[in-house]
């Protein structure tokens, strides 16, 4: 039977009145089911109060009982439902309903959950934030934090973070925290250039509408001394007079003052102290802050002791402390004419009587010690005597004959005075006296035809050559003396009472077939006359000299082949063989090479070309791993019997090739970490050994391929097996299974892979153990002194009683460190960064004295300041390539790579192409040194082409590495249309 269509209705509201019950009416489509809408009366805000509860109440006079038709599944008395569910169907309201089963009131409980929309967008704790860092700050630096709220819940209160492009915005970067970050480095952070940077942040919720916000960011500069002062010249030259006054100041005169700049922007960093360093500093003094130079006092300046001084000017900021620039300054002494001229020349001259006019008597020679062409140049004066039968050349000295000594007035001795003026002001002079004998006597006769002389180039050292014919028109030829040129150096040695002529050395036809030599002939009469003979000695040649090489030692390359043998492969050489025979004989030049010693049937010289080829003996057996060179003899030899030869070392090196992969060493079944170990902690290492002989091809790089649950890290270099996130962290496991590969860098690249499992040891924990605080990363330049305190470790042990010390130590091998128990890290040797390590990790434990003890680990760092002095190179000497001349633009032909491995600085290079052909066919991007073509390719002619890589480093432009490039290009055929 159908109910009463009238039902009595109770208001059911929240206590805010913001949902109503609407009328309960009949349902037509169900005879015993009456329905009524819940509906808005105002909106809804989450944030104030995220769930409403109410109650409704029905009744015809029948016993009822309700149910939630659409979302509530069982017959509860409670039904629940979210606003967001409700309102698919409308709206604005929500619709229950209430079945008719018998005479009695029903009531039902409606429960309402507020779902919450992106209606608040992100607020900033203030309207401006303001961070100082230091100017230049490395990449990576964290600047400050900003922090917005967003109440909404879920993606509508997901705050991000970005920088708002504009100036500078390129050089920061902010995380999903909010922490503002250096991103690369440079010019933009210059003190010097700006004392701040404005940024403006924005933060955004992740809504399907975002909201945001937007904060100032002010970041200020700090000044740091980081410019050196800068002279304005590189050399500065002044003069000072010597002598002079030493109880007044002496100032030196310089051509342009000396000043030195300093671009840092306060004056603390940028006003500069002067002061003079170097040889002859302490003669001088500078004023400390203007920079003008006098001489000091007491000190008297020699211009003929030294001229000039050159020294360094130093500008040093901070108060004498900071930075230092350097400059030269030359001071030339001026020189005044404080010196007479003195003599050092004979004064006594003899002549024959017959001499005819404008023959040299001798000379007189005079000195001005002053150190200037003005104050030192000599005249020479004839003041008196000769009766003018000489003269005197006023620039030389030099006396000669003025007229016939046998017309009168004619005597046996002249004695003449002579004047020596300087040219300085005013002039000084000296006088000497210079005595002339007049003699007479005829000359030896010499036999020409006794001059030709011929000698073989073998003869021993002191075999007769020939004998001089001479005699004394005078008297007896016996009492003649024969005397060699003083200045010949021809290797002959003439006896000077018999004329006879000996070698003094060894004879060379090929370096010298003749030698042309004076011998004066000298008799006994008074005056002694003399006569000269101009005496020819012919060498003849003989075989007597080796073939010799052009160079010492020769070098050549091969690849090793013991996986591949290459007969007849050429070893290749910088240079080429070659031989020299000085013989002049055709006969005695003819020369023949060959291989001598260990390992010389590995080899054969192309008689033809005289190239060097690899045997058949040796192709298969040349191999890099067993050794890196053959130490050959090679030997010329002419055709002569018994034949002449020389030798030289001929080295072979053997080029490496990657043949060889990755083997781990002595690889670990498990690893074992006790699960109380902090993040960073070295739980063991895994290594692996490439025997190929040369890097890169025996260089390991370790990749973790495999970690489930990101536990731990792989270091990429030297193997070690680190903690990444805590163990306690979940997931957690007993066991975790990493998987390794080792790859070697040559090419084609080898690799290894190893499964190790991580087994991790339960522990009991007490209450106190050390801990370790402050910094664990430290700075050193390197080369410091031994025993230099390079950081120190602080800890903390609450378990210690007052007085109670800890045991520290070293758990790693690091040689060149010592720990003191203090917790000072001091070098025990020098650190050189180029060398060995660039930097230096130690595991430090501390342990108590507690029973039982307890130990505090921690890693620190030991970086080595290092500077960029080191080539790049590229990771070939050779590239080599095809294309085809089809190829389309743009098409890349080889990626060459240049690298440096000694240097922790991080350079950029600047790659470029060079030879015929580069940039018409072929271009090269200079940042990554990608090589590729043009549209141009196709008219290409040459089937090869040959080019030059160079990469320059673009910090330190003199470091260059060099490769080559070979491309060999495949022409298609040229089709002529009619």
């Amino acid at each position: 039977m159908k109910p009463d269509k009238t039902a009595s209705e109770v208001d059911a509201q929240f206590l805010d009145g913001s949902i109503v019950v609407k009328r309960i009416t009949l349902d037509e489509n169900k005879a015993d089911l009456a329905c009524g809408h819940v509906i808005l009366r105002k909106s809804l805000d989450r944030e104030q109060n995220n769930f409403h509860k109410l109650m409704l109440s029905v009744t015809d006079g029948v016993h009822v009982r309700t149910y939630h038709d659409h979302w509530v599944k069982d017959p509860e008395l409670f039904a629940h439902a979210t606003v967001a569910e409700i309102l698919k169907s409308d709206p604005r309201s929500i619709l229950t309903f209430a079945r008719d089963v018998s005479p009695q009131n029903a009531s039902t409980h409606i429960g309402v959950f507020v779902d919450d929309v992106n209606d608040n967008a992100p607020r900033f704790e203030t309207d401006q934030y303001e961070f100082t860092i230091p100017e230049e700050s490395r990449a990576g630096t964290v600047v400050g934090q900003v922090v917005a709220m967003d109440v909404d819940l879920g993606d509508s209160g997901d705050v991000s973070y970005y920088i708002k492009p504009g100036p500078y915005s390129d050089v920061f970067s902010i995380n999903k925290g909010g922490a503002i970050r250096i991103e690369r480095e440079g010019g933009s952070l210059d003190r010097e250039k700006r004392e701040y940077v404005h940024l403006k942040v924005i933060a955004t919720d992740q809504g399907q509408l975002p909201l945001k916000s937007t904060v100032d960011v002010i970041i200020h500069l700090d000044d740091i001394n980081d410019n050196v002062p800068m002279f304005t010249r590189p050399v500065y030259h002044g003069s000072v007079d010597e002598g002079g006054d030493t109880s007044i100041p002496r100032p030196v005169t310089v051509e342009t003052a000396i000043k030195a700049n300093d671009a840092d922007a306060t004056p603390y960093n940028r006003d500069v102290i002067y002061s003079l360093r170097g040889d002859g500093s302490e003669l001088f003094r500078i004023h400390p802050s203007d920079a003008l130079i006098e001489v000091a006092h007491d000190v008297v300046l020699d211009a003929e002791s030294r001229q000039r001084y050159r020294m360094q000017v130093v500008a040093t900021d901070r108060n004498d402390t900071g930075m230092s620039g350097f400059a030269d300054v030359i001071i030339n002494v001026n020189d005044i004419n404080d010196n007479t001229p003195f003599f050092k020349s004979n004064s006594t001259f003899t002549i024959r009587q017959d001499s005819p006019i404008g023959r040299p008597v001798g000379h007189v020679t005079a000195k001005d010690d002053d150190v200037t062409e003005t104050n030192n140049r000599i005249i020479y004066l004839l003041r008196s005597g000769g009766f003018g039968k000489f003269s005197v050349d006023f620039e030389t000295g030099n006396i000669t004959v003025a007229d016939k000594l046998d017309r009168e007035p004619r005597v046996g001795t002249y004695r003449l005075q002579i004047d020596a003026l300087d040219g300085g002001l005013p002039r000084r002079k000296n006088t000497t006296l210079v005595t002339v004998d007049v003699l007479t006597n005829r000359r030896p006769v010499v036999s020409e035809s006794s001059a030709k002389m011929a000698v073989d180039e073998n003869v021993p050292v002191g075999t007769l050559v020939g004998i001089l014919d001479a005699y004394d028109p005078d008297g007896e030829s016996s009492s003649l003396k024969y005397v060699m040129d003083g200045d010949s150096k021809a290797p002959f040695v003439v006896n000077e009472n018999s004329g006879q002529v000996f070698t003094t050395s060894a004879l060379d036809y090929e370096r010298q077939t003749g030698y042309a030599f004076t011998i004066y002939v000298i008799d006994e009469g008074s005056p002694q006359m003399t006569s000269n003979a101009s005496v020819v000695v012919s060498v003849n040649d003989v075989n007597d000299v080796a073939p010799v090489f052009l160079s010492s030692r020769y070098e050549g390359m091969i690849s090793e082949d013991d996986g591949a043998p290459n007969v007849a492969q050429i070893v290749y050489m910088p240079i080429n063989i070659t031989t020299v025979d000085r013989d002049s004989s055709p006969g005695y030049r003819n020369v023949h090479l060959s291989l001598h010693g260990q390992h010389s049937d590995y080899f054969y010289i192309d008689s033809d070309t005289d190239l060097v080829r690899v045997s058949s003996q040796g192709a298969g057996h040349i191999d890099r791993e067993d050794q890196d060179h053959y130490q050959l003899i090679l030997r010329a030899a002419d055709n002569d019997n018994p034949a002449l030869y020389s030798e030289v070392d001929y080295i072979v090196h053997i080029k490496d090739i990657n043949d060889n992969g990755p083997v781990f060493v002595a690889p670990p079944d498990e690893l074992l970490v006790e699960e109380d170990a902090r993040v960073g902690d070295v739980i063991g290492r895994i290594e692996a050994k490439d025997v190929d002989a040369t890097s890169p091809n025996n260089e390991v790089l370790y990749i973790m391929e495999s970690d489930p649950f990101g536990k731990f890290r792989l270091d990429t270099k030297t193997g070690e097996v680190s903690i990444l996130s805590g163990l306690f962290y979940q997931p957690r496991q007993p066991t975790y299974n990493i998987t390794v590969t080792a790859i070697d860098l040559g090419t084609p690249r080898k690799q290894a892979q190893l499964t190790v499992m991580v087994r991790v040891l339960k522990r009991h924990f007490r209450d106190f153990r050390p801990e370790f605080l402050g910094d664990t990363i430290f700075h050193t330049p390197e080369e410091v002194p031994v025993g230099t305190v390079v950081g120190s470790i602080k800890f903390t042990d609450e378990g210690l009683s007052p007085g109670d010390t800890v045991q520290f130590r070293i758990d790693s091998k690091t040689p060149g460190l010592y720990l003191a128990q203090t917790g000072d890290v001091i070098t025990t040797s020098r650190l050189d960064s180029d060398s060995g390590p660039r930097w230096y990790k130690l595991r430090i434990s501390a342990t108590d004295i507690n029973n039982p003890q307890h130990k505090g680990k921690t890693t620190i760092g030991i970086i080595l300041q290092d500077v960029n002095d080191n080539p790049p190179r590229f990771t070939r000497y050779e590239y080599r390539h095809r294309v085809a001349d089809t190829f389309p633009p743009d098409t890349i032909v080889a990626t060459p790579f240049a690298y440096d491995d000694l240097d922790t600085e991080q350079s950029t290079y600047n790659y470029s192409l060079q030879g015929h052909g580069a940039g018409k066919y072929f271009v090269i991007d200079p940042k990554s040194g990608v090589v590729k073509t043009t549209e141009a390719l196709n008219e290409v002619e040459q089937d090869t082409m040959e080019f030059g890589l160079m990469a320059q480093d673009l910090h330190q432009r003199s470091l260059v590495a060099l490769a080559r490039l070979v491309i060999d290009v495949t022409r298609s055929e040229k089709v002529t249309e009619c």
